[in-house]
C-alpha cells in the first residue's frame, strides 16, 4: 500500500491517519499507526 508506506516514512512526525479504507486502516493499526475512520468507530484509542 503506497499510502501506508509514505505515512510510515514520516516516522515519529506522524500522529495518525484518517481513512475510509478498512484494509488501509487495519494495515496501519498493525504497523502501530493511530487511525480515525470518519463515520465509523475509532480504530484506535485517541
Amino acid at each position: 500500500m503506497p499510502f501506508l508506506a509514505t505515512a510510515l516514512d514520516l516516522g515519529h512526525d506522524l500522529q495518525g491517519i484518517i481513512t475510509y479504507d478498512t484494509r488501509l486502516a487495519e494495515a496501519a493499526v498493525h504497523n502501530g499507526v493511530p487511525v480515525v475512520s470518519p463515520g465509523a468507530h475509532q480504530t484506535t484509542p485517541p
